[in-house]
């Protein structure tokens, strides 16, 4: 657990996919070792960007996402796979504000938490880890194509699963960035997951 914890603080170079930690904290037995080397690799990685940059790089960080996000400086939300490009893509909801579109991600990002929460114990680990890297991928907000290479994980590990050739059906999914919308992959994915808790 405690060398879980240590891999998982890698996350913290893409932070958005920190969304994983609380499904891994409910699949590990010993959750306090798993903190431990979570929190350890945090304190390095936070220690060596700090002694490399200035503590208002950080301070300014979200205040400029947030300003960055539009097709202005390159993040097209009809080229995304997550929730959000559902949204703002298919749904228009754009108007909102993003802001607001992350607080209404971050709401169906806790619906299929719980249901998770619910579930996971009826299924077995391969299935619960996929459901949980697939869930934390769709609602990451920020989610290209180069970041579903990550897909190979649950893949994989549901190599002699009843289930492999229904999620390898995801091993194709980057091919849908050369359609003119890959919201509907977003649609695919939650699909995907849903089906991983439903199955026995």
């Amino acid at each position: 657990s405690f060398l879980t914890g240590a891999l998982s603080g890698f996350i913290l170079i893409k932070p958005q996919f920190l969304l994983v930690l609380p499904f891994l904290l409910l699949l590990v037995k010993k959750k306090l070792s798993m903190l431990v080397g979570f929190l350890l690799i945090v304190i390095i990685l936070v220690g060596l960007s700090f002694y490399a940059a200035t503590p208002g790089v950080f301070l300014d960080y979200l205040p400029t996402i947030l300003k960055t996000e539009s097709a202005e400086f390159g993040s097209r939300p009809w080229l995304m796979f997550s929730a959000s490009s559902i949204l703002t893509s298919y749904l228009h909801l754009n108007r909102l504000g993003g802001l607001n579109i992350i607080y209404l991600n971050l709401f169906f990002y806790l619906l299929f938490f719980l249901f998770f929460v619910k579930r996971f114990k009826n299924v077995d680990l391969g299935k619960s880890f996929a459901y949980a890297v697939v869930i934390s991928l769709v609602f990451s907000v920020h989610l290209l194509v180069h970041d579903l290479a990550i897909l190979l994980v649950p893949i994989l590990i549901l190599a002699d699963s009843a289930l492999f050739w229904f999620i390898s059906i995801l091993f194709f999914l980057p091919l849908t960035a050369f359609t003119a919308n890959t919201s509907w992959g977003a649609v695919a994915l939650l699909v995907v997951s849903l089906m991983l808790l439903k199955r026995k």
